[in-house]
């Protein structure tokens, strides 16, 4: 993520700092064409018609991390 200067912290990047930049994304995430952009490569449909901020922010605190 530094290379990308996505994280530009000279700390290691924790749980913690990981999950606050994957909330920031969720939210400025633009659901919609995020979800016209995977369609492609799903074979049904109805598994992305549940996204929403909502949904996919719910989500966050279950990502594991080792």
């Amino acid at each position: 993520m530094r290379q990308s200067g996505d994280y530009t912290s000279k700390d290691p990047l924790g749980p913690e700092a990981f999950r606050d930049m994957l909330r920031q994304a969720v939210e400025n995430l633009d659901i919609d064409n995020a979800r016209e952009e995977v369609l492609p490569f799903v074979l049904d449909r109805r598994s992305v018609e549940i996204w929403s901020v909502d949904f996919l922010s719910s989500l966050v605190d279950k990502v594991e991390l080792s």
